[in-house]
């Protein structure tokens, strides 16, 4: 179903989170699900699962991670 249909998940506030081998795609998928949903004026953050993983160690080590969390959150 296309996105412009089905909008209750993001309505809701939910994430979309996608997992998979390398090399599948997924990268380029996410790109073009994020651009289709600021079509619809959508706010959209990609954070890679490497970036993700140095961002919450960081932050708390600098006793900023419940920050941080609510930032990802939004």
């Amino acid at each position: 179903m296309p996105l412009a249909q089905d909008q209750a998940w993001l309505k809701r506030g939910e994430k979309l989170l996608l997992f998979g081998p390398s090399g599948v795609g997924k990268t380029h998928l996410t790109a073009a699900i994020g651009r289709a949903l600021v079509a619809l004026g959508a706010r959209v953050r990609f954070l890679s699962a490497t970036t993700l993983v140095q961002l919450l160690p960081s932050a708390k080590a600098n006793l900023q991670l419940q920050s941080a969390l609510l930032k990802l959150d939004q």
